[in-house]
C-alpha cells in the first residue's frame, strides 16, 4: 500500500463529492477549519492491508489531520478528508492543505477562507515550548506613536505559571478562569482551543498587571501587552454573529461592514506593520518563523478577503450585509 498515491487517488474527496448535488449555489461557499489530533502509534493487519502508516513518512502515524468545511449562509458543518501525519511540518501541512483546497474548488466549492483556530493554537504552543527559564521569547511593542522607537520585550510563559501559583489557595482570584490544565496540559490537550484561550484571555492580562509589581513576576507588564494583541486579533478573526458585538459592547467583536474607517481592518494592517517589523529583526528558530507566517498570511489574508467581499460583493455576502 502507498499512502502517497492512495491520498490523491480517485477516491479523493469522495464523501464531500457527492453531497455538493444536494447543496443550492449559495451553500457551496465555505470555510476550511484544519485540526491535529494526536494518536496512538501502531500498525494493524485489516483485510489484507496495512493501517496506520502516515502519508509523510514510512513510520506509524502518531496524529492525524483533520479538514473540515463549514457553510457560510446555512448550518452546515462535515468532515471533508483525514491524513495520517508522523511529527507533521508545515511544508507538508501547507502542501495537503492546498491539495485540498485546489480539489474543493474543482469540485465545485468556493473556499472563502480558512479558520484561524489553528493559528491560534500555534502560537500558544510556540510560546510554552521555549526551553529558557522564564519560558519566554523577544517580540517587538506594537507601535501606537510614530515619534517613539519600538522596543525588544519579553513574554513569559512562566510568569502565567507563576500568577497560577499564588493564587491556587485563594476564593477570589483575579485569573478567573486560569486552570492547571490550561498551563500544565498533554500533547492530545494542546488540541483544545477552550484551553488556548484561558492563556489569551482578558482577566488575565488584567491580573497580571495588578498583581505583577506586588509578587515582583517577571516581565508581567510585557507579557499582557503581547496576549492583549492576540486577544484582540483573536475577537476580529472570530466573529460567529452579527450582535455578539453589540451585547458585548465591544466593536471589535462586531462584524467588518466596510474596509475603510473599520477600526478592525485598522487593527489588522497595524498588526501587519507589527509582524514586518518583527521579521527584519529576526526570527532565529525554525518553528518561529512558521508560527509567524502562519499568522501574518491568515490575517493578510482575511484583510485581502474583505476587500474583495465589499469590492465585488457575492449575492450571498450582499444578503448577510442587509441582515446585520
Amino acid at each position: 500500500m502507498c499512502p502517497h498515491q492512495e491520498h490523491r487517488n480517485e477516491t479523493f474527496l469522495t464523501y464531500i463529492r457527492r453531497i455538493i448535488s444536494d447543496l443550492k449555489d449559495d451553500q457551496r461557499f465555505v470555510t476550511i477549519t484544519v485540526d491535529e489530533t494526536h494518536i496512538k502509534s501502531y500498525f494493524e493487519y485489516k483485510r489484507n492491508t496495512i493501517t496506520g502508516i502516515a502519508l509523510n513518512q514510512n513510520q506509524a502515524a502518531n496524529c492525524e489531520l483533520v479538514f473540515m468545511v463549514r457553510m457560510l449562509t446555512c448550518i452546515f458543518k462535515e468532515v471533508a478528508h483525514i491524513v495520517l501525519v508522523h511529527n507533521l511540518d508545515a511544508e507538508f501541512l501547507h502542501n495537503t492543505l492546498k491539495d485540498v483546497v485546489c480539489w474543493l474548488e474543482e469540485i465545485g466549492y468556493r473556499v472563502v477562507s480558512l479558520n484561524p483556530v489553528h493559528v491560534l493554537k500555534c502560537i500558544r504552543n510556540y510560546w510554552i515550548n521555549q526551553k529558557n527559564d522564564h519560558v519566554c521569547f523577544y517580540f517587538p511593542g506594537i507601535q501606537t506613536d510614530e515619534t517613539q522607537p519600538q522596543r525588544m520585550q519579553i513574554a513569559s510563559f512562566a510568569t502565567t505559571r507563576e500568577l497560577h501559583s499564588k493564587e491556587s489557595d485563594q476564593l477570589l482570584k483575579h485569573g478567573y478562569g486560569l486552570s492547571r490544565k490550561a498551563i500544565y496540559h498533554s500533547n492530545i490537550e494542546r488540541q483544545n482551543v477552550k484551553l488556548a484561550l484561558q492563556i489569551f484571555n482578558n482577566f488575565l492580562s488584567e491580573a497580571w498587571r495588578d498583581l505583577g509589581t506586588k509578587h515582583n513576576l517577571f516581565s508581567f507588564d510585557a507579557t499582557a501587552t503581547f496576549t492583549e494583541i492576540v486577544i484582540k486579533w483573536w475577537k476580529v478573526v472570530n466573529v460567529k454573529t452579527p450582535w455578539k458585538g453589540k451585547m458585548r459592547q465591544d466593536q471589535f467583536r462586531q462584524p467588518v461592514f466596510s474596509v475603510y474607517n473599520d477600526p478592525k481592518i485598522d487593527f489588522l494592517h497595524t498588526l501587519l506593520t507589527w509582524l514586518d517589523y518583527w521579521r527584519s529583526k529576526g526570527l532565529h528558530k525554525s518553528t518561529l518563523k512558521e508560527t509567524h507566517a502562519a499568522f501574518e498570511h491568515t490575517t493578510y489574508g482575511l484583510v485581502e478577503l474583505a476587500r474583495y467581499s465589499f469590492g465585488s460583493p457575492t449575492p450571498f455576502l450582499e444578503r448577510f450585509r442587509l441582515t446585520v
